[in-house]
């Protein structure tokens, strides 16, 4: 193996940044990476959709026939806005914050969530394109590649819910079992509960002061640590499950940690 590629969402998108090299500690990826002496050819884009990733990110490796010896994936939520320029399309960025500097896609984006989003027909959609990867692309993945899938989140439902997940797991939902490459869970939100833990706080005192729908009403969940993970304990304990999947490597395989 030389290659490795990193393919979806902000929990899969930065080797390195100012804080983890402030506070001196390596992201997951750069663990994982480095232990195996892989080259990373790729790293996910922060808020893209399953879209995104497939489309933008990982057929550009596929038609070139350059797919990485190691391609590990980070599926994020449904409810995601694919477009090819700006990339960072969900329900929150469309409403505040200026990951959309672009503001005539902001308010078209926001426009099409309050009046023409449809919830069932979108989670549908989302697990028909998961079943048509899993059967159509991964099925077809060359036998010398390893390819394994993460869940960002799974799917949680109601976002106060994200505050219990460690003693309900119940409350985590998968949208799809992979049968071809290997498949983690819990999702990567776990691993990095604690700075999520703090941002959902106070989500989840707009949930219960009735500001759901009013989705302006949220408070934006910023900070400055990579992938999410705020410290060496969370990176390590990501890095040893991906480091095990891959010592240990069947595709079709459920490796629950």
């Amino acid at each position: 193996m030389k290659t490795i590629g990193f393919f979806g969402d902000s929990f899969i998108s930065e080797y390195a940044n100012a804080h983890s090299e402030e506070h001196g500690y390596d992201t997951y990826i750069k663990q994982l990476s480095s232990s195996k002496d892989l080259e990373v050819v790729h790293l996910g884009i922060k808020g893209s959709s399953i879209w995104d990733t497939y489309l933008l990110q990982l057929k550009p490796f596929i038609d070139a026939n350059n797919i990485p010896d190691v391609t590990i994936i980070s599926w994020t939520t449904n409810g995601r806005i694919f477009h090819r320029k700006h990339r960072h399309i969900h329900l929150l960025s469309s409403f505040f914050g200026e990951a959309l500097s672009d503001a005539s896609i902001k308010d078209a984006a926001s426009k099409f969530y309050s009046y023409l989003y449809d919830e069932e027909k979108e989670k549908l959609e989302y697990i028909s394109f998961l079943q048509y990867l899993d059967n159509n692309v991964f099925a077809n993945w060359p036998t010398d590649k390893k390819v394994i899938h993460l869940w960002s989140f799974g799917a949680l439902n109601n976002p106060s819910t994200m505050l219990d997940f460690s003693t309900t797991r119940p409350a985590i939902e998968y949208p799809h079992r992979w049968t071809n490459g290997a498949e983690v869970r819990p999702p990567l939100f776990s691993f990095g509960k604690n700075l999520f833990l703090k941002s959902m706080g106070a989500m989840k005192k707009a949930v219960e002061a009735g500001k759901i729908p009013d989705i302006q009403g949220l408070p934006a969940p910023t900070h400055a640590e990579p992938n999410h993970f705020e410290n060496i304990e969370d990176n390590a304990t990501a890095a040893r499950t991906l480091m095990h999947v891959l010592d240990n490597y069947e595709s079709s395989k459920l490796y629950n940690f």
